[in-house]
């Protein structure tokens, strides 16, 4: 299956996901979920393209997840617009995620032990694991850090938890 396939099959996933929520006055939770998660695998791909297009490195997870919580809390969940295509919608403010001036001097601002901390996931080894069982457990078990929380996975799925975690609502 190609990109462009798995791409269409998201956008079809978001588009039926939204039809069922528009149904049910806008209440079921699982095609909320579904669009979510929709909405964050198309940003994921689209900021990963726009990083290998320019060669520059960007925290992908990080801007991914920033730009679907500030289009689905502005426009999905409190408007009720729907995408005609989530690639065109997303496109501008995934522009404005990746290149916006505040975000290039915070970026530029970051130290190199930053970065390095960040592949280690800052993780402290303790006495009662080792190096090898901490990997083992982060390959089974993925987490996203950003703001010095760890997140699961399965967290950053959920759009409540992401909106809670970057202090949209409380």
């Amino acid at each position: 299956m190609t990109s462009k396939e798995i791409a269409e099959l998201n956008e079809q996933r978001f588009q039926t996901a939204f039809t069922v929520w528009e149904l049910s006055h806008y209440t079921d939770k699982k095609s909320y979920q579904k669009m979510f998660s929709s909405m964050l695998f198309a940003s994921k791909n689209m900021i990963k393209k726009e990083a290998s297009k320019k060669g520059i490195y960007i925290d992908v997870e990080g801007k991914a997840i920033d730009l679907t919580s500030l289009i689905f809390e502005r426009d999905i969940v409190s408007h009720h617009k729907r995408p005609q295509k989530l690639s065109s919608y997303l496109y501008l403010p995934m522009l404005g995620i990746v290149y916006g001036h505040q975000l290039q001097f915070e970026e530029k601002c970051s130290s190199y032990e930053s970065a390095v901390s960040k592949t280690e996931r800052n993780i402290v080894f303790t006495e009662e694991l080792s190096e090898e069982e901490v990997i083992a457990e982060l390959k089974t078990n993925p987490i996203y850090i950003k703001n010095s929380k760890i997140y699961t996975t399965e967290e950053i799925q959920d759009p409540d938890f992401i909106f809670k975690a970057e202090g949209w609502f409380d």
